[in-house]
């Protein structure tokens, strides 16, 4: 008779306690606001607290949803710091009664204590969506350890309204948790990411992150309120990530922020995102401002400081953007090259990316180098011109020095000359270039690759010339070459040399 007892008293237990049984997969309902509340999640009264802890003792992965009562606001303010969640769990705010295709369910740290972080998933294959989480002094979500989870359709570090800053110390922090996505491809996905007292995301020992589709530092409706710190900080040992499609603007730092260090990351792919107005670089590389481009990419560190291109003409031909460039880096390898324009430049002198245009992909020859010409739509006159470098690895460079469209070629810089136009179809072609005040002779030289280790062409002519016709005995086949100029006093200094200028040579 023992298991019939055993069974009596089961079934009385379920009797008694009908709302605290949990099987895998159970959908808890968070209908109160208050907390901590009585330590249990019945269907009466459940907190978001109770939820979670509930969830934890539940084997397999559980649902949160949310009744909450009223009319709203539905704000919950943690009085100290919420569990951990150890087991997979969705935490699903667009079920809120009344969900008008924003979060509308808050979670406010301002009760919470210090440090302490909004959410902390130590559990993963999980996901949150649907939240405002705002003014924790840890991060908003903290992803630790476990991998494969979603964060989508947030808004963290800002009010109800995605227009006021309320921030918490970062927006989402991923420590040693790899292969989580952060945002998604719709609209629906996009999070919020703005208003934080430091960065908005910051991966760190965290590999093969996608995040994507987000607004990081813009208000929802496109007004500035930044993250204090970097857009997207990538720690060191956090490589294989991809950076695609996302808002990058008005952050206090820089835009994103590739570490250097014992394990700096690489295989960061930097993609169609439109980066802007950023306090410093839109992309960089190590933490030094704008890294030089070395000859042949031979050089290693965060995203192995992936050599940059560089345009040299841009110019609108019949409605459409021309334009020309070079690319040294590691020879014989593959790269795509994204092309963005801008309305000003960065203060850098090396630009970010507001709108992308366009790319193409080119293979560099057995001396590391390759030229390319692209023709590209949707562009103003006046705008200027970056563009970035991805290898096959998915290290993406820094941006480019800006181009401006139609200014034939970019200011000179004192004490220096600038040509000031390109000429094709013959080969002997007249390069024309701006006069310097000072200059007393002009050193020009011509050369078919862009570092000039053995020009063609070097002559100096005098300070009153403004141009000089290639010699006959001099002439140039048919090909891709580049010319500089720079000019020279009374004293024979020198000054800067130009930026280089392609010529095409293609002589009838």
């Amino acid at each position: 008779m023992g298991w019939f007892v055993r069974l009596a008293a089961f079934c009385a237990f379920l009797f008694l306690f009908p709302r605290l049984a949990y099987t895998q997969g159970t959908t808890l309902i968070v209908n109160s606001m208050e907390d901590p509340g009585d330590g249990v999640c019945t269907s009466v009264h459940c907190t978001l607290r109770e939820a979670i802890t509930a969830a934890n003792a539940s084997p397999g992965r559980d649902t949160i949803t949310f009744a909450l009562p009223g009319a709203g606001p539905y704000v919950i303010r943690p009085t100290f710091p919420l569990p951990a969640i150890t087991d997979a769990v969705i935490i699903d705010g667009t079920t809120q009664p009344g969900y008008p295709g924003a979060p509308i369910v808050e979670l406010d740290g301002s009760l919470a204590g210090y440090p302490v972080n909004g959410l902390w998933l130590l559990a993963g294959n999980s996901t949150v969506r649907g939240l405002l989480v705002h003014s924790f002094t840890g991060a908003g979500m903290l992803l630790q350890a476990g991998s494969g989870s979603t964060i989508a359709g947030n808004y963290i570090g800002t009010d109800v309204t995605g227009s006021v800053r309320l921030g918490n110390r970062d927006g989402i922090y991923l420590l040693n948790s790899s292969n989580n996505v952060i945002g998604g491809t719709t609209a629906a996905d996009r999070n919020l990411i703005s208003g934080n007292n430091d960065d908005g995301v910051n991966p760190n020992g965290a590999t093969g992150n996608r995040i994507q589709g987000n607004i990081i530092g813009l208000s929802l409706t496109g007004q500035p309120l930044g993250n204090a710190g970097d857009g997207i900080k990538i720690g060191v040992a956090s490589g294989s990530s991809t950076i695609v499609a996302n808002t990058i603007a008005a952050n206090g730092w820089r835009g994103v922020f590739v570490e250097s260090g014992a394990t700096s990351p690489t295989g960061v792919h930097v993609t169609q995102n439109q980066i802007y107005g950023n306090g410093a670089l839109g992309i960089d590389l190590g933490g030094d401002n704008v890294t030089a481009n070395d000859a042949g990419d031979a050089d290693s560190g965060p995203n192995t400081y992936q050599n940059f291109p560089q345009i040299v003409m841009a110019e609108t031909s019949g409605g459409s953007l021309v334009l020309n460039g070079i690319l040294d880096s590691e020879p014989g390898s593959r790269y795509r090259i994204e092309f963005f324009q801008n309305p000003v430049c960065d203060l850098s002198g090396n630009g970010e990316g507001q709108f992308y245009l366009g790319a193409t992909d080119v293979t560099t020859a057995a001396e590391g180098t390759v030229t390319f010409s692209v023709w590209l739509t949707g562009v103003f006159q006046g705008a200027m011109i970056t563009a970035t470098a991805t290898d096959a690895n998915g290290n993406t460079s820094e941006f480019s020095a800006c181009v401006p469209v139609n200014s034939i070629a970019p200011p000179p810089a004192e004490p220096g000359s600038a040509p000031l136009r390109n000429l094709v179809r013959t080969g002997t072609p007249t390069l024309t270039w701006s006069t310097v005040t000072w200059a007393t002779a002009y050193q020009i030289q011509v050369d078919d690759d862009a570092r000039f280790g053995s020009p063609n062409v070097d002559i100096t002519v005098p300070g009153s010339a403004l141009e000089l016709t290639i010699p006959a005995d001099r002439a140039l086949g048919d090909g891709v070459y580049f010319w500089r100029v720079r000019a020279m006093n009374a004293s024979s200094a020198a000054g800067r040399w130009s930026a280089a200028e392609q010529i095409i040579i293609n002589a009838p």
